[in-house]
């Protein structure tokens, strides 16, 4: 069965992967942003939104990259260059666009309740990741609701793929946490990113 069934919210609110053959790390996200779905389908991407451009800044800043725009051809580039992929949990928006209860059956509340009682909705969109995350790439997942999908998606194999969540870049700039998380994220992407290039030269 085609999930989500309307196609006119598929062909709205749909917004795909960016994720090379060639990726050693994949990053992924909880849902599009508002920002991600704009545009035509041939020029959509996640991490566009707010949150998702100080993604990239990071990303460029621990990489030793030159800053990039957040088009779709630049970002996809950078991806190739550095073997990393960033990908949504759920395709679609799960906040307060697109109405996801009616439209995905599900928004980002009660996951774990309507997992427990194998809502069908929930297990399509569980199934969509696990073939999106099927080749033999780690997984890191960004905030807990994405670490959550993940391990749901990975199941048994999670141990050995699943890296540690990082925190989402929402959370980057909190003035009541002091910016911890932001200095735990740069830590973590900057130990992934050196394991990654000892094993680029291995190879």
């Amino acid at each position: 069965m085609t999930w989500p069934k309307q196609l006119n919210y598929r062909r709205e609110y749909y917004v795909p992967d960016l994720l090379p053959k060639s990726a050693k790390l994949i990053f992924v996200a909880e849902s599009p942003h508002k920002k991600e779905i704009e545009g035509a389908l041939s020029q959509r991407c996640p991490f566009r939104g707010p949150a998702g451009q100080q993604w990239w800044k990071m990303v460029c800043m621990v990489a030793q990259e030159a800053p990039v725009n957040i088009k779709k051809a630049a970002l996809s580039q950078l991806c190739q260059r550095l073997k990393i992929a960033v990908v949504n949990s759920v395709q679609y928006p799960l906040g307060d666009i697109g109405n996801p209860v009616v439209n995905l059956g599900f928004n980002r509340r009660r996951l774990r309740t309507l997992w427990k009682q194998k809502d069908s909705n929930l297990l399509n969109a569980v199934q969509s990741l696990r073939c999106r995350l099927s080749n033999h790439s780690l997984i890191v997942p960004l905030g807990k609701t994405a670490a959550y999908f993940v391990s749901l998606a990975l199941d048994g194999d999670a141990q050995c793929r699943q890296k540690e969540w990082i925190p989402h870049p929402s959370s980057w700039w909190n003035p009541w946490k002091h910016y911890a998380l932001r200095v735990r994220a740069e830590k973590q992407l900057t130990c992934l990113f050196k394991d990654l290039e000892g094993k680029s030269v291995v190879s």
